[in-house]
């Protein structure tokens, strides 16, 4: 279809102009609502149908219809082309230079007693030990009542911790992981209960209401007190050097028998 009508071609060359000057993409929106807003040149035209005469009404709309066809696809070209300019543009100026040093990024690091509790568990595992969990908030039934200590025991006194109204306490020890393994699988067992325990200590330079501790239990046929006295040497030089001393020491404990406590040299100074 050809536009005929002198006021449309010159529409069409004004509108035309309008958008080929058009050379920053924030300016579109503004030419499209002059345009084809409400009211806007096309529908100013479509308007004018009722002034044109009754014969040349027809034609008149379908020039308009067309007119409106020719700008929307000038438009959406010269909305595509601007798109794509702008898109270049930034690419060019935010490109990112891949051989450029990045940010420094602080690195984090294992806390210092999640890192003794690893690797302790890494070294009982080259002898055979496996790691046993069990929960912080324990049942007094596992935490003392299973392992002979009743309520007027004096260890419990000694490990006295923090109860609930439930019969439920912060366990004081890990022999409470100890217990259920004992009570959930046959001899022979083997494991480390490596964990958080809780106790009623003011704080000082041995002592704090909440501490770390490793238990082990080594339950099978021919185990003696010498193959613990042999585990800890090992273990202790692996874990501090071949250079250290290591010395047991008769000791009395409430709830164990035989016992002994386990004194090594200055890993430092010697």
């Amino acid at each position: 279809m050809e536009i005929k009508n002198e006021k449309l071609l010159n529409e069409m060359k004004e509108s035309d102009e309008s958008i080929s000057n058009i050379t920053d993409i924030s300016e579109l929106e503004e030419i499209r609502v002059s345009l084809f807003g409400k009211n806007g040149k096309v529908n100013i035209l479509r308007r004018e149908i009722v002034n044109v005469p009754n014969e040349e009404k027809k034609n008149f709309g379908m020039q308009v219809n067309y007119l409106k066809e020719l700008l929307e696809k000038r438009f959406e070209e010269k909305k595509s082309f601007l798109e794509e300019e702008e898109l270049n543009r930034k690419i060019k100026n935010e490109k990112i230079d891949v051989t450029f040093p990045g940010k420094f990024v602080r690195k984090g690091a294992v806390h210092p007693l999640t890192k003794v509790l690893r690797d302790l568990s890494e070294i009982f595992k080259t002898y055979g030990f496996s790691i046993a969990e069990g929960p912080e908030v324990e049942m007094n039934e596992y935490c003392f009542d299973r392992l002979n200590i009743p309520k007027n025991h004096p260890a419990r006194d000694e490990a006295d911790t923090f109860y609930t109204k439930d019969e439920h306490c912060l366990r004081t020890h890990t022999s409470s992981v100890q217990v259920r393994t004992m009570l959930s699988q046959k001899p022979p067992i083997k494991i480390i209960a490596p964990g958080r325990v809780y106790r009623k200590d003011d704080f000082d330079a041995t002592h704090s209401p909440v501490f770390h501790q490793i238990e082990g239990l080594y339950v099978s046929e021919d185990v003696s007190f010498a193959d613990l006295r042999s585990l800890l040497i090992n273990v202790l030089k692996d874990y501090f050097g071949e250079h250290i001393s290591v010395s047991f020491q008769p000791s009395f404990f409430p709830f164990t028998e035989p016992s002994a406590e386990v004194y090594i040299s200055c890993f430092e100074c010697g």
